[in-house]
């Protein structure tokens, strides 16, 4: 995403997926142009899968402020003109702000790192007095707790909550067409314009017009198509478990009083397990961590930690694992001569395949041409509960 001076008052974005987007609203300039927003530029997207398809190199930065441009392009149209500015502005500033606390490799740090959950993170990111964030907020009077409860998804009542986090959200829609983009799906279609014309903001909630059923659908399948071809893709899988376990073998070898031959620096208070501080984790991203583990490869001395490692960073052209059961008890074998803990070489993972989920406060509406407010669930032929399944996916690690 290049930047540049569009005038003035405004700077000029070029985005792979929207173009041109231009900003002149002050408080977003200012916001954009903060340290910690900055950082998201060196968070990847979408974690470890740039190991896999390595045109899958957007960042976190990029997909804020795209969320940010279509949650703007809704509410600059004439119809939402009787919105509070205000309280427009606030739900522009939770859709830029809502991914600050995510840590390096994404969703995946979540899983190695102690209570840790990046919505909690962004909001104490924005809260933090001493950072750029939250005198910037003060500045333009911004409803602090406001923004803080549209991304932690506890306001009650509020029609920006289904802008920053519903089934049908702005985040979403930006990283399913960014995901779109850099994957190479641009074949399947998505008419945002139609939804865009077809959406309905009352007081409490966000509704379509019937008129947008088939491209409502259309979105929900293409939603389904990239979660189960890419982000439960086995390969992902195993990438994602592979990550995890070198992070488990590093706590235990801590937890063990081992010696390490290189500095943990700022991953100290994640191998110790304990709670990351807002001042470290503002330091951590995926060039840091990468670094990290090219150090563990350079100067590591336990034989496991370096299997892992290495085989993370240095895969073969072939991929490194197997699913056969004869294949596995193979590496289970092998594993148990060498006394090695087949924690960290063999993993499973329980997949709920779902196309819609149906929960009393995230259904999306639709309202019919009688002016009746529906359930997606109860017009669409698609997506009601029987339309889900489970898949449990077993690895291990080819030792031999």
């Amino acid at each position: 995403m290049k930047t540049e001076k569009y005038n003035d008052e405004s700077i000029l974005f070029y985005d792979a997926v929207h173009k041109k987007i231009v900003i002149s609203d002050s408080v977003i300039k200012e916001l954009i142009f903060t340290k910690e927003f900055q950082r998201l530029k060196h968070i990847k997207q979408l974690g470890t899968f740039f190991l896999l398809l390595n045109s899958s190199c957007h960042t976190r930065f990029s997909h804020s402020i795209g969320t940010y441009y279509l949650i703007n392009k809704l509410l600059s149209k004439k119809r939402f003109q009787h919105l509070n500015i205000q309280a427009q502005k606030e739900v522009e500033v939770a859709g830029l702000l809502h991914d600050l606390g995510h840590g390096p490799f994404s969703h995946i740090f979540e899983r190695i790192a102690k209570n840790f959950v990046h919505e909690n993170y962004s909001v104490k990111i924005l809260k933090n007095k001493k950072g750029e964030i939250y005198p910037i907020l003060k500045k333009y009077k911004l409803n602090i707790e406001r923004i803080a409860n549209l991304i932690l998804k506890k306001t009650v009542n509020d029609w920006g909550q289904f802008l920053i986090s519903h089934q049908f959200d702005f985040d979403r829609l930006d990283y399913l067409m960014r995901d779109r983009y850099f994957l190479g799906l641009e074949n399947i279609p998505i008419n945002i314009d139609a939804l865009f014309d077809n959406i309905i903001i009352e007081r409490d909630r966000l509704l379509f017009h019937e008129k947008a059923l088939l491209d409502l659908e259309n979105f929900l399948l293409f939603r389904f198509y990239v979660y189960k071809n890419c982000f439960w893709n086995d390969d992902n899988v195993f990438f994602d478990n592979l990550f995890i376990a070198i992070f488990q073998r590093l706590k235990d070898l801590q937890q063990q009083k081992h010696i390490f031959a290189f500095s943990l620096d700022y991953f100290f208070e994640l191998i110790q397990n304990k709670m990351i501080s807002l001042t470290t984790f503002l330091e951590l991203n995926d060039y840091n961590l990468f670094t990290f583990l090219k150090l563990i490869q350079q100067k590591g001395c336990d034989v496991i930690l370096l299997k892992l490692v290495n085989t993370f960073l240095n895969p073969k052209y072939h991929w490194p694992f197997c699913k056969t059961k004869n294949e596995i008890d193979k590496q289970i074998k092998y594993l148990g001569q060498q006394g090695w803990d087949q924690k960290y070489f063999v993993y499973s993972k329980k997949l709920k395949l779902i196309i819609y989920q149906i929960f009393p406060d995230d259904e999306i509406w639709i309202l019919n041409k009688n002016n009746q407010r529906k359930k997606l669930s109860e017009v669409s032929l698609f997506f009601d509960q029987k339309h889900q399944r489970h898949k449990e996916i077993k690895f291990a690690l080819r030792l031999v």
